[in-house]
């Protein structure tokens, strides 16, 4: 982990091919940093998603479509305490 400004760094592998750095808010073990960063991909996913949908519903003579909120760090916590077999 490198220091990057007044948080710390990760960089994870995904995809064997890419990396991704974060500017964590304090120092975590390993397994902290992952569920931050996943809870935080997870939110801005769907945040993405949302807005996307609730546009183009709001472009329809339909009424527009709320989507709900989630719980991103649960979602990320339950997925990363999940044993999930190797394929």
């Amino acid at each position: 982990m490198a220091s990057l400004g007044s948080g710390l760094c990760i960089l994870t592998k995904l995809n064997e091919s890419f990396r991704v750095c974060a500017a964590l808010p304090r120092e975590l073990s390993e397994a902290e940093a992952k569920e931050y960063l996943l809870s935080n991909a997870v939110s801005m996913a769907y945040a993405h998603a949302k807005s996307c949908f609730m546009t183009i519903t709001g472009l329809s003579l339909m009424w527009v479509v709320v989507f709900p909120s989630i719980f991103s760090c649960a979602m990320a916590h339950d997925y990363l305490s999940k044993d999930v077999p190797a394929d």
